[in-house]
């Protein structure tokens, strides 16, 4: 069996995680990040030789550069909820990757202006040797099931009725097709003024596409890559003793593991209609 490398989408937890700490205040959002990865980590399956990387989006994508509207709206969106110190919980979410570093031996890869969308997407082409999980809900990470080595893991997606199973390749996959759904419109990232030029048409497939970045991006993406530290896992450091055993048990205990196949021959009951025949 080749070794894996999973990919976690970290902010894709991040915002889980706030958006649960504002139904209760008691349980702080970073230990609802940890919690959510732990066991999202339990089902994928890590084994000894596994790789964990976390991806985290930079400051300021580059991608603002091509398509001005990108992600424009995403500032008010966060500021409609008046109850969240974003600075504030942004920092908490900072301080928490600091102490995983010093605890666990995951690794961390965050660039400047560089999204974790683009980490994913250069490591599924990096470790082609290898079986790539990428951990995410983001939809744009499925043009990337192209390549024949990766799967996507969605914590969002129900198996047998629980959060946390693989989307499943589609028969006859036609990533082009897919892309140029997303040139058209992609309003989960404010792209949704029309493409009325060529010129429109060839910045909207730089801001959408995942199969060949830009040649500044690969570049520092790479050298990231190339620089990776294993963490130093000094349990001492861990922040939660409530979820301790949990991350200790990883690649022990595999009573949560879902596999892809097992997704594939899923087939969720057909919920029966109320009432009678008319």
């Amino acid at each position: 069996m080749k070794n894996k490398v999973i990919f976690i989408d970290y902010m894709v937890f991040v915002f889980r995680a706030i958006f649960a700490w504002r139904k209760n205040k008691q349980i702080p959002a970073p230990y609802t990040v940890l919690n959510m990865i732990i066991s999202n980590l339990s089902k994928i399956g890590v084994d000894k030789n596994d790789t964990v990387i976390f991806a985290i989006d930079g400051r300021n994508s580059w991608r603002k550069d091509v398509e001005t509207s990108y992600k424009g709206n995403r500032k008010a969106q966060r500021e409609s909820f008046e109850d969240v110190n974003w600075s504030e919980m942004f920092q908490q979410m900072s301080e928490l990757i600091e102490k995983l570093k010093q605890c666990t031996d995951f690794r961390f890869l965050k660039i400047d202006r560089i999204e974790a969308d683009d980490i994913m997407a250069e490591g599924v082409r990096r470790y082609v040797d290898k079986e790539v999980v990428l951990c995410t809900i983001d939809s744009d990470m499925e043009q990337l099931m192209v390549y024949d080595n990766c799967k996507i893991f969605s914590p969002m997606k129900k198996y047998k009725s629980k959060n946390g199973a693989y989307k499943i390749k589609p028969k006859n996959f036609n990533v082009y097709q897919f892309i140029t759904k997303k040139i058209n419109k992609e309003k989960s990232d404010n792209l949704i003024n029309p493409v009325l030029s060529v010129e429109d048409y060839d910045k909207r497939l730089q801001a959408v596409s995942l199969l060949e970045l830009p040649d500044f991006v690969t570049v520092q993406i790479k050298e990231g890559f190339d620089n990776l530290e294993k963490g130093k896992e000094d349990l001492d450091y861990f922040p939660y003793s409530s979820l301790l055993d949990r991350y200790i048990k990883l690649e022990t205990d595999k009573s949560n593991v879902i596999t892809y196949e097992q997704c594939e021959n899923y087939k969720p009951r057909k919920k029966k209609k109320k009432g009678g025949v008319k």
